[in-house]
């Protein structure tokens, strides 16, 4: 990652596998932040993990769906 100012900043993105996400990691990660990835699929938000670490972003995943409440546990863990 190229820096600017982020390199201190984790962002954690929710609906990882959406494409506006991706791109918005992206950028994130191009200005220096740690990102945690959240998404039920666990085989696509591994997929883009691999590709924004190929470019030099810091990632971790979390599989997770929302839409059960005590799943915000595995996110904070």
């Amino acid at each position: 990652a190229q820096g600017n100012g982020m390199s201190e900043t984790r962002a954690i993105i929710f609906g990882a596998a959406s494409t506006i996400a991706v791109e918005v990691m992206r950028i994130l990660a191009e200005r220096g932040a740690s990102l945690t990835l959240v998404a039920r699929d666990e085989a696509k938000v591994t997929s883009i993990a691999r590709d924004l670490e190929v470019r030099g972003a810091t990632c971790s995943t979390v599989v997770a769906d929302l839409a059960d409440p005590r799943a915000l546990d595995a996110v904070w863990a």
